[in-house]
């Protein structure tokens, strides 16, 4: 089973899919997204009321409120007693018009899977869990330019347990307010994924960190910004050469002021995903629910989230 569940966190970040990637990958860093990213296969809004400290961290700066709460839950909707579950929690508060901090915490776990040792033998179960704590930063340069950084500590078990500092960096540029139908536009590259080995104790195995590039672009049309739609494209350093493309577009409508609409599709290697979002919006309050459909149902994930911003 744990090998099924890895496969999905590959077929995101296409990190390989033999056995022994049990330990060559961290399946947490595959899971970050803010919700309305979610719901449109990881297309970056341009700006939110959602803490995207996981997809975009400089639409903190952005916008008229300063402090942001998000927190999320993800669970593979399968009929075992063995529920695979992510919950995400975070909090942006921008200090000034030029800055802002993040705070978050990531956990992945609630998979039971057999303990073989190295002769071949099960003995009893294991449940493999990662949890992480990120810090970030985001500053404005100028009118268009912003950039973010984030660093966190990660721990990861299966039957042995390996510490990781992880890191990324990124920088936007944004237009805003081309026309009254012609809205907004964004263009956001990033590294993401890298810094110390993953090393599991006592196994004396190390591996690399599933190291990405992101690039992606996003913009706004229709008077009031109710349509966004965009795309984008990863390089992984890590895993089979022929197979370290991905490419992912979506969009969102917002009918009204307070439902909004999304959806999206991954083209990867290792398997297409199609995305659908509903987000219901009022006052600084956001409810909003996602669904990763992938051609293997097992590989499934819903996704609720809620947001407080003041």
């Amino acid at each position: 089973m744990i090998k099924k569940f890895i496969l999905l966190c590959l077929g995101l970040y296409a990190l390989g899919t033999t056995l022994s990637a049990q330990t060559q990958t961290l399946p947490i860093l595959g899971m970050g997204n803010d919700m309305r990213s979610a719901g449109m296969a990881g297309v970056n809004p341009i700006h939110s009321i959602h803490s995207s400290f996981y997809s975009t961290p400089t639409s903190l700066l952005y916008g008229t409120r300063s402090l942001r709460f998000s927190y999320q839950i993800g669970v593979r909707p399968h009929t075992d007693a063995h529920r695979i579950t992510y919950h995400q929690a975070s909090a942006g508060y921008r200090l000034d018009q030029y800055q802002g901090f993040y705070l978050g915490w990531r956990y992945l776990g609630g998979m039971e899977v057999p303990y073989i040792n190295a002769q071949g033998v099960t003995r009893g179960s294991i449940h493999p869990r990662d949890w992480a704590v990120d810090l970030g930063y985001t500053r404005l340069f100028g009118e268009s330019f912003s950039g973010w950084g984030r660093i966190g500590y990660l721990q990861s078990y299966n039957s042995v347990t390996a510490d990781v500092v992880t890191a990324s960096l990124g920088a936007d540029y944004r237009r805003l307010g081309f026309s009254d139908n012609f809205g907004d536009f964004m263009l956001g590259f990033s590294v993401e994924n890298f810094g110390s080995n993953v090393k599991y104790a006592k196994s004396g195995e190390s591996f690399k960190q599933p190291t990405l590039a992101r690039l992606g672009s996003s913009v706004t049309i229709l008077k009031g910004r109710n349509l966004t739609f965009g795309a984008g494209i990863r390089y992984l350093f890590t895993g089979n050469e022929d197979k370290r493309l991905i490419y992912n577009f979506g969009g969102e409508v917002c009918p009204g002021k307070i439902l909004s609409i999304r959806s999206g599709y991954i083209l990867s290697p290792y398997g297409n995903i199609l995305t659908l979002g509903l987000g219901l919006n009022y006052k600084g309050i956001s409810l909003d629910g996602a669904y990763d459909k992938h051609k293997l149902n097992e590989f499934n994930m819903i996704r609720l989230g809620l947001t407080w911003s003041l």
